[in-house]
């Protein structure tokens, strides 16, 4: 029997708790919030935080594990990489974890090893903010350096904006650090995905359309749809930018989660790069419409264990989706609608608030009221079905 160390008990990290325990591992889990519903799952938790290294070594050394895994979360991530390597357990190197984490860091591998990147900057005070908008030009994206799930992004299109940009995303960088990129137009559908680097090559990747919900937010997606609507010679050209990107950074062995677009020019840009599996559902999406298991994966990857080429053979299977339950409007939660016409969709569905809880208006991961995946018979259906999906799998709001 294996021991495994997970970051994290959230709903996100839940299936793969569930999944190490299934493949007859000793799991232990940590963060900072013992009510989370995967460490029910766990063999064993631990309260400390996911982002405290030393502590999270501690708890590794203690418990003698054989692998560290941090599972849907960006935040985690480097803390795995770190204590994986002062171990000596498997893992990415921690300066390709830091780098693929830090969105700054990124752009600047980027440009550095000439990928297509914005024009952006690093700043930490609103002079710096306002001289990098004069010298990128409008419209430009604000975003915290070492944030993930859309948390503390605002696009505009006037300087006027900016003082509250700029705090709204310094109060969600814990190293009190900012991005402003140049905003790049798309051609089609953002593009989200999970995939699986082996021997440094792109063995397997699942791209879907990222979709979002106008009446919130532009940038924090409600949902992915699967098979994306990405041409067959679009795709391959993304997969060739990710093997050059992974070749860059010396990835050799690793799941990864992904967002990127198709610019206006008709190039592949990665948007950025998440040394783990999405969040959202989006490994069971991919699972369901696939047949390739990106949680079991992950977790072998992370105790050494070899894989076979067989476990990342896609065989698809139907139309799916993932679907983020979200409030409209700031209020109190009185409860949830599922409308007959989408109820014989649902293949699981996980709600994470009760009745009577304060909700906000969907702006971030972090304002997920639940999570949905979904079946449909053929993708115009999909996309039809999709589209109503507001008032079709909604939380009701006072």
């Amino acid at each position: 029997m294996s021991r495994l160390l997970i970051l994290g008990g959230s709903s996100f990290q839940e299936p793969a708790i569930r999944r190490a325990v299934a493949m007859g591992h000793r799991v232990v889990t940590c963060d900072y919030l013992p009510d989370n519903p995967g460490h029910a799952f766990a063999d064993e938790y631990v309260e400390v935080s996911t982002t405290d290294r030393e502590a999270v070594l501690e708890v590794a050394r203690s418990r003698e594990v054989d692998g560290v895994l941090a599972y849907a979360s960006d935040p985690a991530a480097p803390v795995a990489a770190w204590v994986a390597a002062r171990l000596g357990l498997p893992g990415c190197p921690p300066s390709v974890v830091q780098c693929m984490t830090d969105k700054a860091a990124f752009r600047r591998h980027q440009q550095v090893h000439g990928f297509a990147a914005p024009a952006h900057r690093e700043v930490t005070d609103i002079d710096a903010a306002r001289d990098a908008v004069s010298s990128i030009g409008l419209p430009v994206i604000v975003k915290p350096c070492d944030s993930s799930g859309s948390k503390g992004v605002t696009r505009i299109g006037s300087v006027a904006e900016l003082p509250a940009a700029f705090e709204h995303a310094l109060g969600c960088s814990r190293q009190r650090r900012v991005i402003i990129e140049r905003w790049i137009a798309r051609r089609g559908a953002q593009i989200a995905g999970d995939g699986l680097v082996i021997g440094g090559r792109t063995v397997f990747v699942a791209l879907g359309d990222e979709n979002f919900d106008p009446d919130c937010s532009a940038w924090a997606p409600v949902g992915e749809t699967f098979p994306g609507s990405l041409p067959p010679a679009q795709r391959q050209r993304l997969i060739d930018e990710l093997d050059r990107l992974f070749a860059s950074l010396g990835v050799t062995d690793l799941v990864f989660n992904l967002d990127a677009m198709i610019d206006e020019a008709g190039r592949p840009r990665v948007i950025e790069i998440g040394p783990r599996a999405g969040g959202n559902a989006l490994p069971q999406v991919i699972h369901a419409h696939t047949g390739v298991d990106l949680t079991s994966i992950a977790i072998r990857l992370a105790l050494g264990q070899p894989i076979d080429p067989a476990d990342y053979q896609a065989r698809p299977r139907g139309c799916f989706a993932s679907w983020i339950v979200h409030a409209r409007r700031h209020g109190t939660l009185t409860g949830y609608h599922i409308d007959p016409a989408i109820e014989s969709r649902i293949r699981d569905l996980r709600l994470l608030a009760e009745p009577g809880a304060a909700v906000r208006r969907f702006g971030s991961s972090r304002d997920a009221l639940g999570c949905a995946v979904l079946e449909f018979p053929d993708r115009a259906t999909m996309r039809s079905e999709f589209d109503r999906l507001p008032t079709l799998l909604e939380a009701i709001v006072e």
